[in-house]
């Protein structure tokens, strides 16, 4: 039978994870695909819209270097 150590490891690595995410906003802000999100991870200029993580890896403003890209983090 399973002693249930797996399960406590996943556990613990989803709670180390949550530790790292970013904290909430108080407020939510309007994303550049229209969304809305308490979690922003940068705006930027150019497009004029907030972007989280996965936008940001999307769009790639941050690979290629975009002078108008601000991190938040």
């Amino acid at each position: 039978m399973n002693d249930g150590k797996g399960r406590r490891k996943d556990q613990h690595r989803r709670y180390v994870k949550m530790k790292k995410e970013v904290t909430r906003q108080k407020m939510q802000y309007e994303l550049i695909d229209g969304n809305m999100s308490y979690y922003p991870y940068a705006y930027c200029k150019r497009k004029g819209a907030f972007l989280t993580k996965g936008l940001a890896n999307t769009h790639r403003c941050e690979c290629r270097k975009c002078e108008q890209f601000e991190k938040w983090i």
